[in-house]
């Protein structure tokens, strides 16, 4: 079961990285701002919240990131998640990506998603 808010991702800006900057105002988000900034001469700020079948990857402008490997080492130790520290999950990160360029220990070139730099 998945739920999420909004609709299918159908939206053309959705599929072109240049389009994030039109996604962050409403279009598949929420369009939700701060309140006017008093020390900031009542700036408000805009707080990109999707609001789209994908969430946040969605309107993330098609950026591929991996979370730090401390991270996922720091979740293995201190919360006692086996199976979760860098090097088990390295694999899994490897067998998704098909990257071209970096073919190499950290990187894989067979998976269905395509990765460049």
């Amino acid at each position: 079961l998945l739920l999420e808010a909004g609709g299918k991702d159908w939206h053309p800006l959705i599929h072109m990285p240049a389009g994030f900057a039109k996604m962050t105002k409403g279009i598949a988000s929420w369009g939700w701002s701060t309140v006017p900034q008093k020390h900031m001469k009542d700036r408000v700020f805009w707080y990109t919240q999707a609001k789209v079948i994908g969430g946040g990857s969605s309107i993330n402008a098609q950026i591929y990131t991996r979370g730090n490997a401390r991270d996922y080492d720091a979740w293995e130790k201190d919360e006692g998640l086996a199976g979760w520290g860098y090097r088990d999950v390295l694999p899994y990160f490897k067998r998704a990506e098909n990257n071209q360029r970096y073919t190499n220990d950290f990187h894989g070139d067979q998976g269905p998603l395509g990765v460049s730099n």
